[in-house]
């Protein structure tokens, strides 16, 4: 993609991220038909959201599919945009068979019937000590490890995008030492005061413990998937602060003791059988103060092109021993960006050829407001957006209704927050 068009896209994102954040604040859990039906004051709202927003540009140009929190925090957004092929199925679960969607939104999962799934995470923040969150992680590893070693058993090619909350490795972050030091100790009306012992497998910066990094390896070891960016940048490229490496950094503000840090929690992975597809796998934002790419968020967005099936090209990500075919895609390449500001992702593919990013968070990580700044404006925290696009090449793409689409373009976002 061109630096024009690269611009167009960041710009077109950032347009998605404002709107992301109102929606955010009055798309409510009771709009998971789980709980009790629609009265008027409810169909008001929705119809508000609708007229003012959903049924302008771009916004209109998607299909929205939403899983929302329980309350303020947290949540997942994926948009589809109109004329790609429709999923045959969505779930909102880590359990497929459990027909709720996840308490806190932190799952939307899209499966098509090539046997693809494009899967939308937003794994919770490990926390300081057992009376925080450990036991929520935990249990949210363990699920997602069901879930990816499902996938590969029943032969499904599997794309995760998201925020998933860990550094796998030391060259994930940009200060080791100090990151395993981190206790979560007072040290101004910001941090919270531990109290507890913990163990030393679990001490360090949320995101960056020995006990996180161990299960995210089994994740990708018994998962078969690959980490597309590390796979393009070799553990040995040296990285500094301001360089494109960390999708998470920390404030601008040089009083803020993660100023200048920064991790990257954000990815792309796909499966082994599709590692010789990749062409492009990035992080947009750069720069210390995070005016580069970030707009408005902590978190940057992501970005994934795949080339289709069969595509006569030489992938800059070698292909895996134990790679297998994949199901054949009859157009172009997965094209995906991530820049909004709820939660974040990016991937992308389709039978027909199609894109997806994510970046990270609304309001706080997708839409272009800071996950804390947003918590302060709107009552909105964390969450999670995902595109799925069009590549520029691609035409005469069935549509939703099996119209064609000649549009073509690779447009879409995802921002972030921790």
């Amino acid at each position: 993609m061109s630096v024009a068009a690269r611009a167009h896209t960041l710009h077109h994102a950032e347009t998605l991220q404002h709107t992301a954040t109102h929606i955010a604040y009055l798309v409510r859990p009771r709009y998971r038909q789980r709980d009790q039906p629609w009265d008027n004051d409810k169909l008001l709202d929705w119809q508000l959201v609708q007229r003012k927003m959903l049924d302008k540009a771009p916004w209109c140009n998607y299909t929205r599919k939403f899983s929302c929190a329980d309350w303020r925090y947290a949540g997942t957004l994926t948009l589809f945009k109109k004329g790609l092929r429709k999923p045959e199925r969505f779930y909102y679960n880590l359990d497929l068979e459990d027909g709720r969607h996840d308490d806190n939104g932190r799952v939307c999962i899209a499966q098509y019937s090539s046997g693809l799934r494009l899967a939308n995470f937003y794994a919770p923040n490990n926390g300081w000590n057992e009376k925080s969150n450990f036991a929520s992680r935990r249990d949210w590893d363990r699920r997602l490890l069901d879930f990816v070693s499902r996938c590969y058993q029943e032969q499904r090619p599997l794309i995760i995008i998201g925020d998933l909350n860990v550094a796998h490795a030391d060259a994930d972050v940009t200060h080791v030492e100090w990151f395993r030091e981190q206790t979560g100790e007072r040290t101004g009306k910001s941090w919270t005061q531990t109290g507890d012992k913990v163990a030393s497998s679990d001490k360090g910066q949320p995101g960056f413990t020995q006990n996180e990094q161990t299960r995210f390896s089994e994740v990708l070891e018994k998962g078969h998937l690959i980490d597309t960016w590390r796979g393009l940048h070799p553990v040995d490229t040296a990285f500094e602060i301001g360089d494109p490496a960390w999708s998470w950094r920390g404030s601008e503000h040089q009083t803020d003791k993660y100023h200048a840090r920064g991790m990257r929690i954000d990815y792309c992975l796909v499966s082994h059988s599709m590692c010789d597809r990749v062409q492009e796998s990035t992080i947009i934002g750069k720069g210390v103060a995070r005016k580069e790419g970030f707009c408005g968020s902590d978190h940057s967005p992501i970005f994934l092109k795949l080339l289709p099936d069969g595509a006569d090209s030489s992938a800059p990500l070698p292909p895996h021993p134990t790679a297998t075919a994949t199901p054949a895609v009859t157009k172009s390449a997965a094209v995906a960006v991530s820049p909004l500001s709820l939660p974040h992702s990016s991937a992308g593919e389709d039978e027909k050829g199609a894109g997806a990013s994510c970046g990270g968070g609304c309001a706080k990580d997708g839409t272009g407001v800071s996950s804390k700044d947003a918590g302060k404006g709107t009552g909105v925290t964390g969450g999670n957006v995902a595109v799925v696009d069009l590549t520029e090449d691609a035409d005469d793409v069935g549509g939703e209704d099996g119209e064609g689409n000649k549009e073509g373009g690779g447009r879409g976002g995802g921002g972030g927050g921790r």
